[in-house]
Parts: C-alpha cells; sequence; structure tokens
C-alpha cells in the first residue's frame, strides 16, 4: 500500500466531502495509440498495446497509474491557509519565533475565518499543501482507462463538484451562457451542464483536449473515515 498526494481544487473538495465525488479522471501522460488492455506482471498491474504485452516493460506502449493501484490511499492537496497565535515565550521548544502554528484552515470550507487571537497567513495554492496540513484521505477502490466520451454525462459532471453553481467559474459561466442560448432557441449537441465540463476540462488539460477524447485514467475511491 503506497499514499500519493493529489490537487483538488475548493469545489471538487466539497463534492468529496458531500459523497458527490468518488471518481477522478485524468489524461495519460502517454495517449495510447490502440486500445490498452489491463495486464498483471508482477502483482502490479499496467495497460499496454496488446501488440507489445510479451516481454514488454513499462515505457510508451506499456502504461502504469501514476495515482496507484487498488488498496493504495492518496491524500487530497486542496487550498489552505493557517492560523498563527502570539507566543510570549519564544524561548520555550517548539516555538522558534514570536509565532507559532495553532490550526490549519480550508477554503472549501467558506470563507476568509475572523480570527480573534492571532494570525491568518491568507489563502495557499493547494500545490503548496505539506502532507500534515491535508485532512482528506482516499482509498482506491479501482482504476481503469478509457476515452473521455464513454463515460455518461452524468458520471462525467460528477467530476466538477459543485463547480457548476460557481458563477464566477470557467464552467459556471460557460454553463450560464449556454442556458441563454437554449432559452433563445439555439440548436444545442450536448445538454447545457457538459458545455460547462467542456470549458473546465480545455481550461485544465489545454484548448480542444474535449473533442480530442483522450485517453483517461478513471480512479474510483471512497473517503476514509479519519
Amino acid at each position: 500500500m503506497k499514499e500519493r498526494p493529489i490537487l483538488f481544487s475548493v469545489p471538487m473538495v466539497r463534492g468529496v466531502l458531500t459523497g458527490q465525488k468518488t471518481t477522478v479522471r485524468r489524461p495519460m501522460k502517454n495517449q495510447p495509440c490502440r486500445p490498452p488492455k489491463l495486464v498483471e506482471n508482477g502483482g502490479s498491474h499496467f495497460w499496454s498495446n496488446p501488440l507489445y504485452i510479451q516481454g514488454a516493460s513499462i515505457g510508451s506502449q506499456n502504461h502504469g497509474c501514476p495515482y496507484g493501484q487498488p488498496g493504495d490511499r492518496l491524500w487530497i492537496r486542496e487550498p489552505f491557509g493557517e492560523v498563527y497565535e502570539y507566543c510570549d515565550h519564544p524561548e520555550m521548544p517548539g516555538c522558534p519565533t514570536e509565532y507559532w502554528h495553532i490550526e490549519w484552515k480550508y477554503r472549501a470550507d467558506g470563507e476568509t475565518p475572523e480570527i480573534e487571537d492571532g494570525v491568518f497567513t491568507g489563502w495557499k495554492p493547494n500545490i503548496h499543501m505539506r502532507r500534515d496540513a491535508s485532512r482528506i484521505l482516499l482509498e482506491i477502490t479501482d482504476v481503469r482507462v478509457e476515452r473521455l466520451r464513454d463515460s455518461a454525462d452524468l458520471d462525467l459532471l460528477d467530476e466538477l463538484g459543485d463547480m457548476l453553481e460557481d458563477c464566477d467559474s470557467v464552467a459556471g459561466k460557460e454553463f450560464s451562457r449556454i442556458e441563454h442560448l437554449q432559452s433563445a432557441g439555439a440548436p444545442l449537441r450536448m445538454i447545457p451542464e457538459m458545455y460547462g465540463f467542456q470549458a473546465w476540462w480545455d481550461k485544465t488539460n489545454g484548448q480542444g483536449s474535449f473533442d480530442v477524447n483522450p485517453w483517461v485514467w478513471v480512479v474510483e475511491f471512497k473517503r476514509m473515515t479519519p
């Protein structure tokens, strides 16, 4: 069993906390040229081009999931902040400066906290979160690969957490724009929510990535009880 970090945005974290989000999809770094097949090699599972299975090693035609295997764990890195309290005894062990840490705050929980006796450092990006600041641990229950658009629309929308409800997010803005077009009678090739997903996916993974329909890692998980 291994632990690995994974970056989640605020809406995704809220989706995990409410139980709505139980899957994450990320593009495969090396896109297979043929539909990959699950292979077991010495107890380790990876996905391979069927023409290269015999005697193959992990490489351009063999893809080990960078997020782990079933049973492994993922600790979430999310936007966060830190609260410090003034220390009257900087010479004390564990208090090397005039302030010491007292608690973590998480952007997904709401607005900037009001601190009476202490200093709030402000919000920091998820990439800067250390392991000891993470509050959410996930256990991987399944890993597979598939084309992005092979999934049902509702499954893809669960990726967003509550992003569609945020009019300031990329997904929320596009969803709102498409809804107005639909009200005016404009023909749509997808449900309005999927345009929001497309806007978020392209913003995250590169313009046009949604239409390319890439192979993605599909990692299912369950939240572990603290």
